[in-house]
């Protein structure tokens, strides 16, 4: 079975953070700065539109698509129509589908915004997971 096919619903180990942290920061040239700035507890400036973009996608449309609330429904629906790997940042009720670096083939709505090249997205160290994003022409985003 593939694992695209079997999202992970557990805790994740240090081990596996520490890929997904490595995965991050390798959005920067120098992915040591996004490492040491999580290591403070401090916000890493990460840029999109080079290793990876993202779509923003609400809390109510993520439920209204996949039909439920409970997390382990919406991670194996997400996990198989996006074929990605999702963040759930739920302080801010936004869910980030990561993506190749590739212009969207949809118009932006306010329900799933693409993020690329024009944007940095500023992410905490996994102890604070509410990533916020910083266009450049639009300055911050909510």
């Amino acid at each position: 079975m593939n694992t695209v096919d079997t999202p992970v619903v557990h805790r994740l180990t240090e081990s596996e953070r520490e890929s997904i942290r490595d995965w991050l920061a390798g959005s920067l040239n120098r992915p040591q700065v996004a490492k040491d700035q999580w290591e403070k507890g401090g916000i890493a400036a990460l840029a999109l539109g080079r290793r990876f973009s993202a779509v923003r996608l609400t809390e109510p449309l993520v439920y209204a698509v996949t039909g439920s609330r409970m997390s382990v429904h919406v991670t194996r629906a997400l996990a198989s129509a996006l074929r990605g790997p999702v963040l759930h940042a739920p302080s801010i009720q936004r869910f980030y589908a990561f993506t190749p670096p590739a212009a969207p083939t949809w118009e932006h709505s306010p329900y799933a915004e693409y993020l690329a090249a024009t944007t940095t997205w500023a992410c905490p160290p996994s102890s604070s997971p509410t990533p916020r994003t910083v266009s450049k022409a639009t300055g911050p985003c909510p």
